[in-house]
């Protein structure tokens, strides 16, 4: 599986298990409607991570062109200066 795929469901599952953890007492999950327990936020924690794992993958994901179209040596290198040639064509 390629790790731009990963990284979108990994934040969509992350962003999920958020709506859940924090809402669970809206969906009769939970005890108390009135307090936030510590499940609730171990969850909504976990979430978070997921997300940043998601993240983590979408960021350091080639972009789709980029694996082919240039080596490295060529991108390194820098280009040489014309500087000398164009002093000569002003005089």
């Amino acid at each position: 599986m390629k790790k731009k795929l990963i990284g979108y469901i990994l934040v969509i599952l992350g962003a999920g298990m958020q709506i859940v953890s924090l809402a669970a007492d809206f969906l009769n999950l939970g005890n108390d409607p009135f307090n936030i327990g510590w499940k609730q936020l171990t969850g909504a924690g976990v979430g978070l991570l997921v997300i940043f794992v998601g993240i983590w993958f979408l960021s350091t994901a080639k972009p789709k062109g980029m694996e082919n179209e240039l080596p490295q040596e060529e991108t390194l290198e820098e280009e040489p200066d014309n500087e000398d040639e164009e002093e000569v064509d002003l005089l």
